[in-house]
């Protein structure tokens, strides 16, 4: 009656029955189970047998607990992921299965025997819950469950009885039964029960059953069988092959885990001790049926899958939906240069050679370290940087940002936060660099990481698109996996800088101009006669909005904001730089002078630096065709051009 009153199976009793065979006889149990019924009085529980077998000397060897106790499989401090909205791969034959409902008529007897002969062999213990109770709207296995009875044992019982509650004990058809998916000793419940380390349960309750099922047949894992669990999730048992070795089976199920979290299937964490409970198939739960979906293994081995996933990994982020961040935007990474650049971004130093790029680097590199401003406009937040120098000698670059350090007047310096890494005849391509250089500074933390100058580490031709793109990406990488701002520095191409757009300026492929989040551009400019260097600031910006250019003086050895507007007036005609494209264009009616005047004015600038002018230096320069270059020399009142591409000034022309 007691056994009854507790949901267990009549099989139970009978077979402890069995072991006094001179009293036992067949089918006096089952009839005596079918007088037994629930009174509203006093009754016979599981509580009275308790105490009967504790009056005569029982004690269980493992812990005290009474029919009453729940089951606690998570420890309390374990941390569930934060799951993320999806979007659910393709499967791998290219299409999404249909979730197929049971047969009608239902077989829920033969889905039992199907589920425990694949998953366990005869003679394992099989632990199981058939009883529950009813916890804030959920219906929670109750006490320890059945965890000494054999996979064959019960097998025979369910073909003896051909009733599920007389083979397995009476259960809430509200709450539908449970299954332990590994096999026992026959001794307890806990995970130093499990007799074998042998699957793993994976689940994700989060997305629907149609999208859990192709992320299961999507990923090919070794699954042995897909349960639907009667209420939001798909109970997929996977093969885990760690033999009796809790450690293998504990780095295996961590794998998987991260494997499915890698490729967007966020499965949840709780699943990962190996007695857990899972939902038993051939059961009703709530009117639905908990049932065994139809499938074909990915996989066959966990050795098999590990040897697919290890092929496929592409260390790539997961697909996300813009619905699981709506409501919850994520924090933009933190500002290092006020209005110019964040933690995580990149930013190009570009310049003509010689304009004290690398001193106003270093002076960055300060500014970051002391959280102070630099070149007197950007304010930097405090924090440790890594100067990698490719170009100074090494004793050179620590007087350098000695002198650098007195010149900025700064008392009390943090030369801590400033860190070296000189680099000059050990320069290599950034490609083989990089993963050298993420292991000396994996346990640093780098607001920024500057790189002085690019040149040195670049490998393949700077004018290509595919080898700069190549060198960017590790930029990228760096950037990324370190969280911090990388900053470089890169030289100008050859030819007049003034009609050039301040991002086109750049050696080399317009990949720099259109990689970088921020580029500071340093256009040397006019001054006056036996005043230092100056140079017009122009910053082209992704994440803020591009303040007005302003001038600088180089101040040996460090920069200077002109604040007296002298350098301006002296370079008033820089108002519209990188505007001779867009006049050419913008208007096929422009009268002549104006391109007269424009091609002239370019003719100038090259012939400064150059002395002899040929129509590929005006191609460079103006970005436009030789024929178009052509036109414009012909039409123009003095320019001229011979046989040889040359260009000159004939002011005697005749036209």
């Amino acid at each position: 009656m007691a056994l009854k009153y507790e949901q267990f199976p009549l099989s139970l009793w009978e077979s402890w029955s069995r072991r006094d065979m001179a009293r036992f006889h067949d089918g006096e149990c089952a009839c005596k189970w079918a007088s037994f019924r629930k009174s509203s009085g006093a009754c016979v529980t599981g509580a009275t047998l308790v105490k009967m077998a504790r009056d005569r000397g029982y004690s269980d060897p493992d812990e005290v607990w009474t029919l009453d106790t729940p089951i606690s499989i998570v420890s309390a401090d374990e941390e569930l992921p934060q799951r993320m909205d999806t979007v659910p791969a393709l499967s791998r034959d290219g299409r999404d299965n249909p979730l197929t409902e049971p047969p009608d008529p239902w077989d829920g007897l033969r889905e039992t025997k199907t589920f425990l002969s694949r998953l366990f062999r005869p003679g394992e213990f099989v632990g199981f819950s058939m009883r529950s109770y009813q916890h804030k709207h959920r219906y929670i296995p109750r006490g320890r469950g059945i965890y000494f009875r054999t996979q064959d044992d019960i097998l025979k019982a369910i073909d003896t009885y051909g009733d599920v509650e007389k083979a397995l004990g009476s259960y809430d058809p509200l709450a539908g039964a449970w299954v332990r998916i590994n096999p026992l000793d026959g001794k307890g419940i806990r995970n130093e029960n499990v007799s074998e380390y042998r699957y793993t349960l994976v689940e994700s309750d989060e997305l629907s059953l149609q999208q859990q099922l192709s992320w299961i047949r999507s990923l090919r894992l070794p699954t042995v069988a897909l349960v639907n669990s009667a209420g939001k999730s798909i109970h997929a048992v996977v093969r885990i092959d760690a033999g009796s070795d809790p450690d293998l089976y504990s780095r295996r199920v961590d794998y998987l885990y991260q494997y499915c979290r890698r490729q967007g299937f966020i499965v949840d964490m709780q699943n990962k001790n190996p007695s857990r409970l899972m939902r038993l198939p051939g059961i009703w739960r709530s009117g639905h049926k908990q049932y065994l979906i139809p499938f074909t293994p990915g996989t066959r081995t966990f050795d098999e899958w590990y040897e697919y996933a290890e092929n496929s990994r592409d260390n790539l982020p997961p697909l996300q939906r813009l619905s699981a961040v709506w409501d919850d935007m994520p924090p933009l990474r933190p500002v290092l240069i006020e209005g110019l650049l964040r933690r995580g971004h990149k930013m190009m130093v570009a310049g003509p050679s010689k304009a004290g790029k690398s001193f106003a680097l270093i002076e960055l590199c300060i500014s970051i370290a002391e959280g102070r401003r630099w070149m007197d406009t950007y304010q930097c937040a405090q924090g440790q940087v890594l100067y990698i120098n490719f170009e100074l000698d090494e004793h050179s670059c620590y007087h350098r940002f000695a002198d650098i350090y007195k010149a900025m007047a700064i008392t009390n310096p943090r030369t801590d936060q400033v860190v070296l890494w000189n680099l000059r005849g050990y320069s290599e391509s950034l490609e083989t660099l990089l993963p050298k250089l993420l292991r000396r500074i994996h346990h640093e933390d780098f607001a920024a990481i500057v790189l002085d100058p690019i040149y040195k580490i670049t490998d393949g031709d700077e004018n290509s698109a595919h080898d700069m793109g190549i060198f960017c990406n590790q930029l990228d990488r760096l950037s990324t996996q370190k969280q911090c701002a990388v900053i470089y520095c890169h030289h100008y191409s050859k030819g007049s800088q003034t009609v050039k757009k301040a991002q086109d300026r750049a050696s080399g492929s317009g990949v720099f101009s259109r990689d970088a989040d921020a580029i500071l551009d340093m256009l040397d400019v006019k001054s006056p006669v036996g005043a230092p260097p100056a140079f017009r600031i122009e910053a082209i910006l992704r994440e803020f909005a591009s303040p007005p250019p302003f001038y600088i003086t180089f101040d040996y050895p460090i920069h200077h904001i002109d604040t007296t507007g002298e350098i301006a007036a002296w370079n008033e005609d820089l108002d519209d730089l990188g505007r001779g494209r867009m006049i050419i264009n913008s208007d096929k009616k422009t009268n002549k002078e104006l391109r007269q005047d424009l091609m002239r004015e370019i003719f100038d600038e090259i012939q400064k630096e150059k002395q002899v002018v040929k129509i590929i230096d005006l191609v460079n320069a103006m970005h436009l065709s030789r024929n178009t270059i052509r036109r414009y020399i012909d039409a123009s009142e003095h320019m001229e051009r011979d046989e040889n591409g040359f260009v000159y000034i004939n002011y005697k022309k005749k036209r």
